[in-house]
């Protein structure tokens, strides 16, 4: 009887869950093709093909379903990267690996991505959550270049030096991806080699200990 229960149990949370995914695939649609001021919830409902109080059942206002929007972005780019970057592959192919699971969350999710770059580049409550989702990219891509740069036996400020170059790789991308979801018939790997050559000239050097310097610093 109590396993019954509990498979019952169990079934009624997948579909719960199925149709929240449901919700949030039809709401980042909406919200990228209008924006979050002309989007409804009587259209969101519509295209997901539930009734409206169900969707106020899972989301209590559009305001609570576009941040859950973001949040599911964020979580998603976040489990792609760190998934990528295997600890035994080497400094380039980590990057590489790294490259390659963004690129193909973008590809694969362009409605999630837009409505992520439109909250960052707004105003208020949204802007403050699309950009912790960058902050949050940002210290995982700096915790896996420290990690691969100590593993090179890159020690003191040549280390320090990796935190603003994740900010830095973390905007090169974000500025990439607009470009191209503005240009879908750019092939997804060109998008992935131009920005490997970007980063790895220099995150690449930085691995392996050589830095740039000013001539009167070279000649110290």
């Amino acid at each position: 009887m109590q396993a019954a229960t509990v498979t019952a149990q169990e079934r009624r949370r997948l579909r719960r869950e199925e149709r929240v995914g449901r919700v949030l695939d039809a709401a980042v649609s909406v919200f990228a093709e209008r924006g979050f001021h002309d989007a409804s919830m009587d259209e969101i409902a519509d295209h997901a093909g539930v009734s409206k109080p169900v969707l106020y059942t899972h989301f209590e206002s559009k305001d609570g379903l576009y941040a859950a929007t973001l949040r599911r972005a964020g979580q998603l780019l976040t489990e792609r990267v760190r998934a990528s970057a295997a600890p035994d592959l080497s400094a380039e192919q980590r990057m590489w690996a790294g490259i390659l699971a963004f690129v193909d969350v973008v590809s694969e999710h362009r409605d999630w991505w837009i409505v992520a770059r439109k909250a960052a580049m707004g105003e208020g409550e949204f802007a403050d959550l699309g950009r912790q989702m960058h902050d949050e990219m940002a210290e995982l891509l700096r915790g896996l270049f420290v990690e691969t740069a100590a593993q090179r036996g890159i020690v003191g400020g040549a280390l320090s030096d990796v935190e603003p170059l994740a900010h830095a790789f973390v905007g090169a991308c974000e500025a990439m991806a607009l470009w191209w979801v503005e240009r879908p018939g750019v092939p997804k790997g060109t998008v992935a080699m131009n920005l490997m050559n970007l980063m790895w000239m220099g995150f690449g050097d930085l691995v392996e200990g050589r830095l740039w310097l000013p001539a009167e610093a070279r000649r110290t």
